[in-house]
């Protein structure tokens, strides 16, 4: 299953939050998307989504302090990255069209709180272990 994946489209989109309680507002969000995928992803055909994944943790003050066996400072400010692998690069791009109303708000909402977002899209997996 691990090396079917090499080769597929992903896109990530890195969100950082300014604090817990904006973060817990973002999980309901995220609770409609997951609920949008559901509905819209292909599960049998090129625009397959092969893949999707949330995960959020605390942002660090800095990280050298982990090389060695020490925990850093938290900012305060909530991490959370989602990730969706496709079978193609048509997967994604008819992802993208499908989203847009939805994107777009999450844009505006995240100007609102003070949010800043970071997508990185149409990438292809290069190596899995």
């Amino acid at each position: 299953m691990v090396n079917a994946l090499k080769g597929k489209t992903l896109t990530t989109m890195t969100v950082i939050l300014p604090n817990e309680e904006v973060a817990a507002e973002l999980m309901d969000v995220a609770n409609d998307h997951l609920e949008f995928m559901q509905e819209k992803s292909y599960q049998d055909d090129p625009l397959k989504l092969n893949q999707y994944y949330i995960f959020s943790g605390p942002e660090w003050k800095e990280s050298v302090s982990f090389l060695d066996g020490k925990t850093p400072e938290k900012t305060g400010r909530v991490v959370m990255t989602l990730v969706e692998i496709y079978e193609t690069d048509e997967g994604l791009h008819h992802h993208w069209i499908e989203s847009k109303e939805t994107h777009l708000l999450f844009e505006s909402w995240l100007k609102e709180i003070g949010g800043e977002a970071q997508i990185h899209s149409f990438q292809k997996i290069i190596q899995i272990l």
